[in-house]
Protein backbone atom coordinates (compact mmCIF):
# COMPACT_ATOMS: atom_id res chain seq x y z
CA UNK A 1 0.00 0.00 0.00
CA UNK A 2 1.44 3.67 -0.81
CA UNK A 3 1.83 5.74 1.90
CA UNK A 4 0.38 8.82 2.09
CA UNK A 5 2.52 12.31 0.81
CA UNK A 6 2.90 14.63 3.13
CA UNK A 7 0.28 17.14 1.15
CA UNK A 8 -2.44 14.41 1.75
CA UNK A 9 -1.64 14.05 5.09
CA UNK A 10 -1.66 18.00 5.64
CA UNK A 11 -5.26 17.72 3.94
CA UNK A 12 -7.03 15.12 5.84
CA UNK A 13 -5.89 16.68 9.12
CA UNK A 14 -6.84 19.72 7.96
CA UNK A 15 -10.41 17.93 6.82
CA UNK A 16 -11.17 16.23 9.49
CA UNK A 17 -10.69 19.80 12.02
CA UNK A 18 -12.68 21.11 9.89
CA UNK A 19 -15.37 18.52 9.37
CA UNK A 20 -15.65 18.27 12.96
CA UNK A 21 -15.96 22.26 13.67
CA UNK A 22 -19.16 22.48 10.67
CA UNK A 23 -19.94 19.00 9.89
CA UNK A 24 -20.14 17.75 6.27
CA UNK A 25 -22.72 20.42 4.89
CA UNK A 26 -20.95 23.03 6.51
CA UNK A 27 -17.51 22.51 5.46
CA UNK A 28 -15.90 23.93 2.29
CA UNK A 29 -13.42 22.81 -0.28
CA UNK A 30 -11.59 25.78 -0.45
CA UNK A 31 -11.80 26.43 3.64
CA UNK A 32 -9.76 23.19 3.87
CA UNK A 33 -7.78 24.00 1.15
CA UNK A 34 -6.52 27.30 3.30
CA UNK A 35 -6.33 25.22 6.49
CA UNK A 36 -4.07 22.70 4.66
CA UNK A 37 -1.82 25.64 3.45
CA UNK A 38 -2.21 24.47 -0.37
CA UNK A 39 -3.72 25.67 -3.33
CA UNK A 40 -7.89 24.19 -3.99
CA UNK A 41 -6.44 22.34 -7.35
CA UNK A 42 -3.80 20.47 -5.56
CA UNK A 43 -7.11 19.77 -3.09
CA UNK A 44 -8.96 18.62 -6.07
CA UNK A 45 -6.14 16.50 -7.22
CA UNK A 46 -5.85 14.02 -4.60
CA UNK A 47 -9.60 14.03 -3.57
CA UNK A 48 -11.97 14.52 -6.62
CA UNK A 49 -14.75 15.76 -4.56
CA UNK A 50 -15.73 16.96 -0.86
CA UNK A 51 -18.01 13.60 -0.67
CA UNK A 52 -14.61 11.60 -1.37
CA UNK A 53 -12.90 13.35 1.00
CA UNK A 54 -15.38 13.56 3.43
CA UNK A 55 -16.35 9.67 3.32
CA UNK A 56 -12.31 8.87 3.61
CA UNK A 57 -11.98 10.74 6.65
CA UNK A 58 -14.79 9.00 7.92
CA UNK A 59 -13.95 5.54 7.17
CA UNK A 60 -10.74 6.19 8.45
CA UNK A 61 -11.49 7.55 11.84
CA UNK A 62 -14.13 4.67 11.99
CA UNK A 63 -11.44 2.02 11.02
CA UNK A 64 -9.20 3.71 14.34
CA UNK A 65 -12.20 3.49 16.37
CA UNK A 66 -13.58 0.13 15.99
CA UNK A 67 -11.07 -1.77 14.63
CA UNK A 68 -8.85 -2.51 17.64
CA UNK A 69 -11.64 -2.27 19.79
CA UNK A 70 -13.25 -5.50 18.39
CA UNK A 71 -9.64 -7.23 18.76
CA UNK A 72 -9.88 -6.41 22.59
CA UNK A 73 -13.26 -8.27 22.94
CA UNK A 74 -13.68 -11.19 20.74
CA UNK A 75 -11.35 -13.58 22.07
CA UNK A 76 -11.99 -13.43 25.74
CA UNK A 77 -13.58 -16.88 27.38
CA UNK A 78 -14.97 -15.43 30.49
CA UNK A 79 -18.39 -13.79 29.66
CA UNK A 80 -17.74 -11.29 33.11
CA UNK A 81 -14.16 -10.80 31.59
CA UNK A 82 -15.65 -10.24 27.68
CA UNK A 83 -17.94 -7.40 29.74
CA UNK A 84 -15.01 -5.65 31.49
CA UNK A 85 -13.24 -5.51 28.33
CA UNK A 86 -15.84 -4.40 26.65
CA UNK A 87 -17.11 -1.78 29.02
CA UNK A 88 -13.32 -0.31 29.97
CA UNK A 89 -12.50 -0.70 26.46
CA UNK A 90 -15.04 1.44 25.12
CA UNK A 91 -15.72 3.84 28.13
CA UNK A 92 -11.67 4.55 27.51
CA UNK A 93 -11.69 5.18 23.67
CA UNK A 94 -14.82 7.62 23.79
CA UNK A 95 -13.25 9.77 26.26
CA UNK A 96 -10.11 9.57 24.64
CA UNK A 97 -12.06 10.26 21.17
CA UNK A 98 -15.13 12.01 21.63
CA UNK A 99 -14.89 13.67 17.83
CA UNK A 100 -16.29 10.26 16.93
CA UNK A 101 -19.45 10.53 18.60
CA UNK A 102 -19.98 13.94 16.54
CA UNK A 103 -19.30 11.89 13.33
CA UNK A 104 -21.54 8.99 14.23
CA UNK A 105 -24.42 11.27 15.18
CA UNK A 106 -24.15 13.24 12.09
CA UNK A 107 -24.17 10.11 9.89
CA UNK A 108 -27.29 8.97 11.58
CA UNK A 109 -29.28 11.49 10.71
CA UNK A 110 -28.26 11.91 7.15
CA UNK A 111 -29.40 7.66 7.29
CA UNK A 112 -26.19 6.41 8.67
CA UNK A 113 -25.36 4.37 4.90
CA UNK A 114 -21.81 5.35 5.30
CA UNK A 115 -21.54 4.13 9.27
CA UNK A 116 -23.25 0.51 8.42
CA UNK A 117 -20.99 0.31 5.44
CA UNK A 118 -17.69 0.56 7.01
CA UNK A 119 -19.01 -1.59 10.01
CA UNK A 120 -19.63 -4.08 7.60
CA UNK A 121 -16.46 -3.76 6.01
CA UNK A 122 -14.26 -3.72 9.46
CA UNK A 123 -16.10 -7.01 10.08
CA UNK A 124 -15.46 -9.17 6.97
CA UNK A 125 -12.09 -7.90 7.50
CA UNK A 126 -12.01 -10.02 10.44
CA UNK A 127 -13.83 -12.59 9.27
CA UNK A 128 -17.18 -12.58 10.94
CA UNK A 129 -20.08 -13.01 9.05
CA UNK A 130 -22.35 -11.20 11.38
CA UNK A 131 -22.01 -8.59 14.29
CA UNK A 132 -19.63 -10.20 17.05
CA UNK A 133 -21.39 -8.31 19.68
CA UNK A 134 -24.28 -11.01 18.69
CA UNK A 135 -22.16 -14.04 18.34
CA UNK A 136 -20.60 -13.50 21.65
CA UNK A 137 -23.97 -12.67 23.88
CA UNK A 138 -25.71 -16.03 21.55
CA UNK A 139 -22.73 -18.61 22.49
CA UNK A 140 -22.81 -17.16 26.33
CA UNK A 141 -26.17 -18.27 26.39
CA UNK A 142 -25.24 -21.53 24.42
CA UNK A 143 -22.49 -22.50 26.85
CA UNK A 144 -24.79 -21.40 30.21
CA UNK A 145 -22.90 -18.60 31.38
CA UNK A 146 -25.33 -16.22 31.16
CA UNK A 147 -29.32 -16.62 31.36
CA UNK A 148 -31.53 -16.52 28.56
CA UNK A 149 -32.07 -12.97 27.31
CA UNK A 150 -32.71 -11.11 23.90
CA UNK A 151 -29.01 -10.64 22.78
CA UNK A 152 -29.70 -7.56 20.77
CA UNK A 153 -31.45 -5.70 23.87
CA UNK A 154 -28.31 -6.71 26.06
CA UNK A 155 -26.36 -5.38 23.40
CA UNK A 156 -28.14 -2.16 22.79
CA UNK A 157 -28.09 -1.69 27.03
CA UNK A 158 -24.64 -1.91 27.17
CA UNK A 159 -23.62 -0.15 24.39
CA UNK A 160 -26.05 3.03 25.58
CA UNK A 161 -24.98 2.64 29.45
CA UNK A 162 -21.41 3.41 28.21
CA UNK A 163 -22.03 6.21 25.48
CA UNK A 164 -24.56 8.11 26.67
CA UNK A 165 -22.68 9.82 29.55
CA UNK A 166 -20.77 11.36 26.85
CA UNK A 167 -24.03 12.07 24.31
CA UNK A 168 -25.06 14.34 27.08
CA UNK A 169 -22.32 15.20 28.60
CA UNK A 170 -23.14 19.14 28.09
CA UNK A 171 -26.39 18.38 29.89
CA UNK A 172 -25.18 16.50 32.58
CA UNK A 173 -22.29 18.42 33.48
CA UNK A 174 -24.62 21.71 34.10
CA UNK A 175 -27.04 19.48 35.95
CA UNK A 176 -24.82 17.63 37.90
CA UNK A 177 -22.22 20.93 38.52
CA UNK A 178 -20.13 18.92 40.58
CA UNK A 179 -19.93 16.06 38.17
CA UNK A 180 -16.90 15.62 35.12
CA UNK A 181 -17.69 13.06 32.94
CA UNK A 182 -14.08 12.80 31.85
CA UNK A 183 -12.63 12.32 35.25
CA UNK A 184 -10.92 9.70 35.96
CA UNK A 185 -12.44 8.54 38.97
CA UNK A 186 -16.22 8.93 37.94
CA UNK A 187 -15.17 7.16 35.07
CA UNK A 188 -13.82 4.16 37.25
CA UNK A 189 -17.45 4.34 39.43
CA UNK A 190 -19.33 4.48 35.87
CA UNK A 191 -17.25 1.05 34.97
CA UNK A 192 -18.15 -0.58 37.80
CA UNK A 193 -21.77 0.49 37.83
CA UNK A 194 -22.56 -0.79 34.55
CA UNK A 195 -20.60 -3.95 35.16
CA UNK A 196 -22.62 -4.31 38.07
CA UNK A 197 -26.04 -3.95 36.71
CA UNK A 198 -25.75 -5.58 33.87
CA UNK A 199 -23.76 -8.43 35.38
CA UNK A 200 -26.42 -8.76 37.88
CA UNK A 201 -28.87 -8.93 35.11
CA UNK A 202 -27.45 -11.66 33.29
CA UNK A 203 -25.95 -14.07 35.40
CA UNK A 204 -27.27 -17.58 36.04
CA UNK A 205 -29.42 -18.15 38.77
CA UNK A 206 -26.82 -20.99 40.01
CA UNK A 207 -24.63 -17.98 40.68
Amino acid sequence: MEQPTKSELKIFQAAKEIFLEKGKEGASMREIAKRADINASMLYYYFRSKDKLYERVFIEELHTFFGDFIDSFVETVDFQAFLHRFIDTYTDKLAKHPHIIRFILWELDRGAGLVTQTLHAIFDERGFSRNPLLQRVEQAISDGHIRRVDPLNLILTLIGACLYPFIARPIVERIFTETDILDQDFSRRRKTEIFDVIWNGVKPDSI
